[in-house]
Order: C-alpha cells, then structure tokens, then sequence
C-alpha cells in the first residue's frame, strides 16, 4: 500500500511539474508571437528573438527528457521544430547575419 501511495504522490507531482513547465512554454511561444507581430523589427533583431525562444524551447526539452515526461517531451519537441523552421526562415533573409 506504501509503494502505490509512493507511486500517485510522484505522478501526481510529475503533472503539477509538467503543467508549470508547459506554462512557461505558452509564455515563450507568446513572447516570440509578440516579437513577429510587431513587424518594424530589423531582420537581426527578429533572428534574436527566435534564437532565444528556440534556447528557452531547448532547455524545456532537456528537463522534460530528463524527467521523462514523454506527453511535454512531444509538445514540446513539436513547438520546437516550429521555432527551428521560423529560424531558418528568417535566416534565409539575410545569410549575412551569422
């Protein structure tokens, strides 16, 4: 009986985690949203605000890994590879800025 009440306590704080988590990547997603709606940002200062978000993405993805949270681990892989196709976008803008 222990062990199950051990078991639902770590599940239970596996979610609690994992919705805090996916509340700060609704936030980055927003912010960077935020950033490409403004539509006066210089092609470097967009690219800035997708290499951050992309980051922030990428340090979500290794907790969540890490945790083994595999349903935020797929959401958040997915938003990633959202990012990484905006990144190349903007980058294909102006390949002089490295």
């Amino acid at each position: 009986m222990r062990d199950r009440s051990e078991r639902i306590q770590r599940e239970k704080a596996a979610l609690e985690n994992g919705l805090h988590m996916w509340k700060e990547v609704l936030s980055i997603l927003r912010h960077l949203e935020r950033s490409i709606r403004v539509g006066k940002l210089k092609v470097s200062e967009l690219k800035e605000a997708f290499v951050t978000g992309q980051e922030q993405l990428e340090r979500h993805l290794q907790v969540a890994q890490d945790s083994q949270w595999g349903l935020i681990e797929a959401i958040v892989s997915a938003e990633l590879a959202a990012v990484h196709e905006g990144l190349a976008l903007v980058t294909s803008f102006s390949p002089k800025i490295a």
